[in-house]
């Protein structure tokens, strides 16, 4: 009897899930306030309007727990709060120049790659907007999350709208109530998704509860919900399971680290469009890095996008995005270039990442591609190495494909992976997507 790839790895996923929701019912008795009161923000983001933190903030909630139990939960409208800033204060050049906004408020809060911030940020205009403040913590919670949650239920009845919601016409559903001729000011957003979680909180004995822990896991390691939380010992938890939507920063974990390169890779896509277009977007994502004979490190990323969304019907249209890649802080780059023609003018900036930004258009039914080379600044030594390749996910996007190919010189030999690639003569090569951050972990040795 023999168990099939897929079911193999079918099975060691449940039995990882398992294991996370079992660490996470550990921790629901502090974040239902068995001992204290918790006052949690929740930021409802649409990632089909994708932000470097999540997406477009349309609706925020503030859940009181106390005693096991929800002791208060109310759920508002981005604009009645937005609506109340009287300070202006300045936004992410981004969103100045290419949404044409002067101001920035608490519904693009989330354009930091770690949530840590955005989280920060969102507090700050709350407490400028309508005086709130003492959080014990936060969750972003994308559309795709809140779809896959109600893949648990059969049905969730909404009786203010007699309508069926299901996994299948969630999207639809929730852009024609809460999106589809809304203005500033008006009822029906937060009345729709005030009704859905209701339905969804009292309706719970009514869910397959594995589906739903799965549902739950799952939006967790797959960075469609992310959640943060004050207490020191909560967030030790959450940043073990990776769950905190943090931004990593490059280092060698072995235990030489003299002669090892930390590489990373964190693509960001910042929706700029005032459209739902990441709905229809998909991208492929190859990596091709190489290793000279005297053991230099030099990497080409190409990251091909396709709009399969139609021109000029709702939700989709032209996708402009602000792309952004994270990059090691000492990287070398050395060319930029969208559809083979290398570009003259971007964004760059140095900290603890090198990073790159600039403006890209794509068309319905059109495809484009951003390629990108850099290289190390130190050399491979003598003796055993260690590459390292950190390709972070970005938190609400969607997955996709990823090619990872690895060249080697003949004075440079393979020793050790923690995945299984196909090896054909120098070359070392895996396929896998982006659900989740990927660590490749690569052993060499060096004539």
């Amino acid at each position: 009897f023999l168990i099939s790839t897929h079911n193999r790895n079918e099975f060691q996923k449940s039995i990882s899930q398992l294991r996370k929701a079992k660490k996470l019912f550990a921790l629901l008795p502090d974040l239902l306030g068995e001992k204290e009161e918790q006052t949690l923000l929740l930021l409802f983001a649409n990632n089909m309007e994708i932000r470097p933190g999540g997406g477009f903030i349309g609706s925020f909630g503030i859940l009181k727990t106390q005693y096991f139990g929800v002791k208060d939960f109310q759920i508002l409208d981005v604009y009645d709060a937005d609506g109340q800033l009287t300070a202006h204060i300045a936004p992410p050049n981004p969103i100045r120049d290419y949404l044409n906004q002067p101001h920035w408020f608490l519904r693009d809060s989330a354009f930091f790659p770690d949530f840590y911030d955005t989280y920060q940020q969102a507090t700050f205009f709350l407490q400028k907007e309508l005086g709130l403040s003492s959080w014990n913590g936060a969750a972003l919670i994308t559309t795709s999350a809140v779809r896959n949650i109600i893949g648990a239920y059969e049905t969730i009845f909404l009786p203010d709208y007699k309508e069926k919601i299901t996994k299948d016409n969630f999207y639809i559903k929730t852009q024609y109530y809460a999106e589809h001729g809304f203005f500033p000011g008006s009822t029906q957003k937060k009345s729709f998704l005030s009704s859905l979680v209701k339905q969804l909180l009292s309706q719970t004995e009514t869910a397959n509860p594995l589906l739903l822990s799965s549902a739950i896991v799952e939006g967790f390691d797959q960075k469609n919900m992310v959640l943060f939380m004050n207490n020191e010992r909560i967030q030790k938890n959450l940043d073990e399971l990776y769950w905190s939507g943090r931004l990593a920063t490059p280092y060698c974990s072995g235990t030489d680290k003299s002669n090892c390169y930390a590489d990373f890779q964190y693509a960001l896509d910042a929706n700029m469009g005032v459209n739902k277009t990441n709905f229809f977007v998909d991208r492929l994502y190859d990596v091709q890095t190489s290793v000279d004979t005297s053991g230099l490190i030099t990497t080409s990323l190409t990251i091909t996008y396709s709009n399969n969304s139609l021109s000029g019907v709702f939700p989709g249209g032209t996708y402009k995005n602000y792309f952004q890649i994270l990059l090691p802080a000492d990287s070398l780059v050395s060319s930029i270039k969208v559809d083979g023609q290398q570009l003259s003018t971007y964004d760059s900036e140095t900290g603890k990442h090198k990073v790159i930004g600039f403006l890209l258009e794509i068309l319905p039914q059109q495809k484009k591609s951003v390629s990108l080379s850099y290289s190390s600044t130190t050399k491979f030594k003598k003796g055993k190495a260690t590459y390292q390749l950190v390709i972070q996910k970005q938190i609400g996007a969607q997955s996709n494909d990823v090619h990872f190919t690895l060249k080697l010189p003949t004075n440079i030999h393979l020793l050790n992976t923690n995945f299984s690639p196909l090896v054909k003569n120098s070359l070392i090569l895996y396929n896998t997507d982006l659900s989740t951050d990927r660590v490749f972990f690569i052993e060499l040795l060096k004539e």
